[in-house]
């Protein structure tokens, strides 16, 4: 009994010096024991049972101060991110709401509001978020990725970091995989981070090659693919990435400029855009027979890209004028005013329609040109909402009807939804389902499809699914010049 209480009063000794150093040393007053760091016995050394109890005791002690100790630095760091994001956003738009010397006092009231103080201080946050990660990441260790083995069947590399031990699947097209391969040491990786509940948050990397190409992993675009016994949550390929047809025709008269936008400055990103444009432009190589050379593919366009796509098809028309038939594909945000209706570059604001590119105006540039036809694939809604069905933070509730973009001469373009409706995302297979259903036709009819069976496909599949998936109705639209208003639906995506 002596015994059990002498270890109670041990114990309970311990819990009051909360695991402060000792060592089993003579104290201050001549007597043996624990001494703590002023030299008075803290538990006397009586028994190898109490001396045991106490060691336990406040090894047990030490490890919770540790874990509340982590705790509260963890919870300090992710403050930290906070406390720069407001200070930031404040410092900012201190010094945007100050009337302009130059300025007015209306327009001082017109530019500074409750409205586009709002807006300001969204995108500062943004701006806040990109430079914390920036600085922050900086203190990270550098990625150390070796390159494995390329699988032919799924077109994917298998890479493996040597300091997480982790491995990826990444996927690169056959056509591009020699290539990759040899240019592997002269590959940038970039990391790639988001802040979410006040931490980083790493979401995949960025292969960019010398050419400029980007090859994209993602982790939270993730499928299970097995190698060998071993299971690996990696990106992997949507049904309509695989068995792609490859014809053996060329038509090298037909030229397509593809732009995928997913990864948004001011904006969110727009999910699966990316891979959208990506295996949309696999389907114009293998299936389309378009020679590679005859694509102008961005990914994340921005305001100058447009541009450049512009007088990309501009130099066609000059050299072949009347010749050549030209496909368009975007996937991305669209925004409106009410009036237009605008592609929004990656380097654009929801808030600020200049920042867009106004959809008449670029199909009218494309109307001046002189092609055959134009076949316009347009993934994007344009009233406010995203792709995951929720609104821009700042939407008017502004919506512009495909009805009301100008179609030029010679020009069908198929629409992902209607004026009121939202453009959705297919999780499940990896793609907007819009350009899901696309795909899907061409893969079926090895790109043997008339414009009409196209819609009526994808019409009849995009309904069905975003009501299934969603709750909601996604209706694609067809909207045609007037000379092909009674022919369009017979013409093919590859011409006789």
């Amino acid at each position: 009994m002596k015994k059990r209480i002498f270890l109670i009063v041990c114990l309970l000794a311990a819990l009051n010096i909360y695991a402060q150093e000792y060592v089993l040393k003579k104290s201050i007053n001549g007597k043996f024991g624990y001494v703590d760091q002023s030299g008075n016995i803290v538990v006397p050394f009586v028994h190898k049972k109490a001396s045991s109890a106490y060691k336990a005791a406040t090894k047990t002690i030490a490890k919770e101060k540790l874990a509340k100790l982590e705790k509260e630095t963890r919870k300090t760091i992710n403050n930290s991110f906070a406390i720069f994001e407001n200070y930031y956003v404040e410092s900012k738009i201190n010094t945007w709401q100050k009337k302009g010397e130059s300025e007015t006092y209306d327009e001082w009231q017109e530019r500074v509001n409750v409205e586009t103080r709002k807006e300001m201080s969204q995108q500062y946050a943004k701006e806040a978020e990109r430079l914390y990660i920036a600085e922050q990441t900086k203190k990270y260790p550098p990625l150390n990725l070796t390159l494995g083995q390329y699988d032919a069947e799924n077109e994917t590399f298998l890479i493996s970091d040597k300091i997480s031990k982790n491995e990826m699947i990444l996927f690169v097209p056959r056509e591009k995989a020699l290539y990759f391969k040899e240019s592997w040491a002269q590959i940038v990786p970039l990391s790639q981070y988001v802040i979410d509940n006040s931490e980083i948050v790493f979401t995949g990397i960025d292969f960019l090659l010398p050419q400029g190409d980007i090859y994209k992993y993602k982790t939270d675009e993730s499928l299970s693919y097995s190698v060998g016994t071993s299971y690996l949550m990696l990106g992997s390929k949507s049904d309509v990435a695989l068995n792609i047809h490859k014809t053996d025709l060329k038509n090298d008269k037909i030229f397509a400029v593809i732009i995928a936008n997913e990864n948004y400055q001011y904006e969110s990103k727009v999910d699966f855009a990316y891979y959208d444009g990506e295996t949309f432009k696999n389907y114009c190589i293998k299936t389309l027979g378009i020679p590679e050379s005859n694509i102008c593919f961005f990914i994340d366009a921005t305001y100058s890209n447009f541009r450049t796509a512009i007088n990309w098809l501009s130099d066609i028309s000059e050299d072949m004028p009347n010749q050549a038939n030209i496909i368009f594909y975007y996937a991305g945000h669209g925004i409106s005013d009410g009036k237009n209706a605008y592609f929004l570059p990656v380097d654009g604001s929801n808030s600020d329609t200049r920042s867009g590119y106004k959809v008449n105006d670029f199909f009218s540039r494309i109307g001046t040109l002189q092609f055959k036809n134009v076949i316009l694939f347009v993934d994007a809604c344009f009233n406010g909402a995203q792709r995951n069905g929720k609104m821009f933070s700042t939407a008017r509730g502004a919506t512009t009807t495909a009805h009301e973009m100008k179609i030029s001469s010679k020009m069908i373009l198929f629409s992902a939804s209607n004026s009121n409706e939202t453009a959705f995302s297919y999780p499940e297979k990896q793609h907007g389902m819009f350009t899901y259903f696309l795909l899907k036709k061409l893969q079926e009819t090895k790109g043997n499809v008339s414009l009409g069976e196209m819609n009526e496909y994808i019409s009849e599949n995009v309904k069905k699914q975003s009501q299934l998936i969603h709750k909601k109705i996604q209706t694609p639209t067809v909207t045609t010049s007037q000379e092909l208003s009674d022919i369009w639906e017979k013409i093919k995506i590859i011409p006789n």
